[in-house]
């Protein structure tokens, strides 16, 4: 059965969809919440699907648990303050007009990922990342690359 929704999961989301995707950003809005409240350790699916008004087997139809939701809302938020950081680099402007930016660019960013951002410098972003996991590997890569942005701004 877990092969099943597995297997469901993943046509779904290759097929994509405007709805599919508006539910997707729900749950991650919900789980968001849920985490910021109670830690994402102490967090389950249970809690997600009440917050999202869905229950717990349509949950696991658009994602396969926490971690994946986590993952998901915090690799996006991280990946466009990178995109960012590298487009400032790579403009023509003052060297204290990029920093100025960047910071303004920082500070809207965590607001408008609020609270996933928040969520993730909570939970300890190197222990989140010391797993041999794909994610991880992308999530370091990431890291040295905003660093290499932001060495290269200062």
């Amino acid at each position: 059965m877990v092969r099943g929704l597995s297997n469901r999961r993943s046509n779904a989301r290759s097929a994509g969809g405007e709805e599919y995707e508006k539910k997707r950003k729900a749950i991650i809005s919900a789980a968001a919440s849920i985490f910021r409240e109670k830690g994402y350790s102490a967090a389950n699916g249970d809690d997600i699907a009440k917050k999202a008004r869905m229950d717990r087997a349509s949950l696991y139809y658009y994602y396969a648990g926490k971690q994946e939701i986590f993952r998901d809302m915090v690799g996006e938020a991280v990946l466009d303050n990178v995109l960012m950081a590298e487009q400032i680099v790579a403009s023509t402007e003052p060297p204290e007009n990029k920093l100025r930016r960047l910071i303004e660019g920082l500070f809207s960013s965590y607001s408008r990922h609020y609270p996933y951002l928040f969520v993730f410098v909570q939970e300890e972003m190197t222990r989140l990342t010391k797993d041999k996991s794909i994610w991880s590997a992308t999530m370091k890569r990431l890291d040295r690359r905003f660093d290499d942005a932001v060495i290269k701004i200062i």
